[in-house]
């Protein structure tokens, strides 16, 4: 079995260009090979939402530090 790294999963619920399915095709293919992947869902959001501020960035950015606190680690 391959040592996958940890995975974060942002989704915009309003996302034109990665349509859903797509995203749960890769979530399930990394759960299949026991990998750990977190997915975090922003309805109403569009693609790249992330590069205008917002409170969803907002939310967004908090859910990128926590995940790298956890899953990173300075050697």
């Amino acid at each position: 079995a391959l040592n996958l790294p940890p995975v974060l999963v942002v989704q915009p619920g309003e996302d034109s260009n990665v349509p859903i399915e797509m995203t749960f095709d890769v979530v399930r293919a990394w759960q299949a090979r026991r990998g750990y992947i977190e997915y975090v869902h922003f309805p109403d959001q569009p693609h790249a939402f992330a590069y205008r501020g917002s409170e969803a960035t907002s939310r967004m950015l908090v859910v990128i530090a926590d995940f790298a606190r956890r899953h990173i680690s300075i050697v």
